[in-house]
């Protein structure tokens, strides 16, 4: 049995995300929350004189990643996302020549994990990602005190590496 050698524990708030600046500037530094997800591998079932016999299957599937954002007052971030999606859902009604010099319709997202002194430990970057779900809003004078309006991002991508 290993024994640990390392006692420092991760802090689940410290981290960062990276992604297109240039595109989508505004999104990586409203990031309060981010909830990586799960990865499975389904078991293949064999059958072996009438029991099924289960063996480790041949692919992985990954869940969503999602990335609860502080909302800016003009809305820069959540019109980000929106028009992401918008271009998603038209991209097949345009020919490569009409899309011109828009923005990916895909995107390699890094989670940075930092360590207690703020230093990156470790590095998830979710390959291919793309916005398949933009939360609700709520709107709520009753509040009190100050407390800023955010919104689920949620992203689907290919597969994830831990570098």
């Amino acid at each position: 049995m290993a024994s640990v050698t390392n006692k420092s524990f991760l802090a689940p708030s410290g981290f960062k995300i990276l992604i297109d600046r240039k595109n989508f500037g505004s999104l990586e530094y409203t990031v309060q929350q981010a909830t990586h997800g799960s990865v499975s591998l389904s078991p293949n079932e064999v059958m072996y004189r009438q029991t099924s016999i289960k063996e480790a299957g041949d692919t992985l599937d990954y869940s969503d990643v999602t990335f609860e954002i502080i909302l800016e007052e003009n809305l820069d971030n959540y019109k980000e996302i929106h028009n992401w999606l918008r271009r998603l859902v038209l991209q097949n009604t345009q020919s490569q020549s009409d899309r011109g010099s828009n923005p990916p319709n895909e995107v390699d997202i890094s989670l940075m994990v930092l360590s207690s002194h703020n230093n990156t430990t470790n590095r998830i970057v979710y390959r291919d990602a793309f916005p398949t779900d933009l939360g609700v809003i709520t709107f709520d004078a009753a509040v009190d005190g100050v407390q800023y309006a955010t919104v689920p991002v949620t992203f689907s991508y290919s597969y994830f590496d831990v570098i």
